[in-house]
């Protein structure tokens, strides 16, 4: 006979099972056996499943609620978008362009592409002259600056040049920091910030002036993180010659040397 009994452990636990036996005495001795006493003994009918289980544990488990989760109304916010007037939208949609455009501008220039550079350029500059020379006369004596790569004429005032596509010099968009200063004896410094693509591996200086031949110096950078420092061979200005007509033919008035005051 099979029967369904319910049964308690000596440590109070209460256990549940099914099992064989020939009448209802002999399935209580078997749970006596095993160290269980019996609560409930029940026999089951032959169509049940023949099956002899061992006794398993009843567990109550604490009920759980779930939290609910808030259902959107997605008719809500579109109704929202659906007010907005064409101004409005056209205004969110500019802010949110313009937010993407600085935030890749600062990816661009953090992660890759140009950064910015110092250079500082120190010389002397003097001007051989046959006659006085107005007091104000070097502040029309401005250097300009050639780098090499990326093939840029830089001005004392800001303004680079470059050759396009047909070789004609043109201005660009991007301007240099310059501060450029200069004294009456002929010394300047020449400090300018501006962005590249490369380290700028060296520069020349060219000076000019009306009536004057133009003079250009070569000049090495010496690298101090993002500073580049160089030193400018001494410039002379030489006056064109002017000739004047005499009785015997031409001659040429020899210049002297000074500096920018005279």
């Amino acid at each position: 006979m099979r029967f369904r009994f319910t049964a308690v452990t000596r440590d109070g636990e209460e256990r549940a099972g099914f099992l064989t036996a020939e009448d209802r005495n002999s399935a209580a001795t078997q749970l006596e056996r095993r160290g269980l006493t019996l609560k409930n003994l029940e026999e089951l009918s032959e169509a049940a499943p023949v099956e002899e289980a061992s006794p398993t544990t009843r567990l109550s488990l604490p009920q759980v609620t779930l939290p609910q989760i808030p259902q959107v109304d997605w008719r809500h916010h579109l109704a929202g978008l659906a007010g907005l007037d064409g101004r409005r939208l056209g205004m969110a949609v500019l802010v949110v362009v313009v937010a993407l455009s600085g935030l890749a501008w600062g990816v661009h220039r953090l992660f890759g592409g140009d950064k910015v550079y110092r250079l500082k350029l120190t010389g002397e500059c003097k001007v051989q002259t046959s006659r006085a020379m107005a007091k104000d006369y070097w502040k029309r004596v401005r250097p300009r600056v050639w780098l090499p790569k990326p093939q840029w004429f830089i001005s004392s005032r800001g303004t680079i040049f470059a050759k396009d596509k047909a070789g004609k010099w043109q201005v660009l968009e991007q301007r240099a920091k310059v501060n450029y200063q200069g004294s009456n004896e002929g010394n300047y410094t020449l400090e300018i910030e501006l962005a590249l693509a490369q380290p700028p591996e060296g520069a020349a200086v060219e000076f000019s002036a009306r009536g004057y031949s133009r003079v250009r110096k070569q000049v090495v950078f010496k690298p101090e993180g993002k500073l580049y420092t160089g030193q400018v061979p001494s410039i002379v200005l030489n006056s064109r010659w002017r000739r004047r007509a005499s009785g015997s033919g031409t001659r040429g008035v020899r210049p002297r040397q000074g500096s920018f005051k005279r």
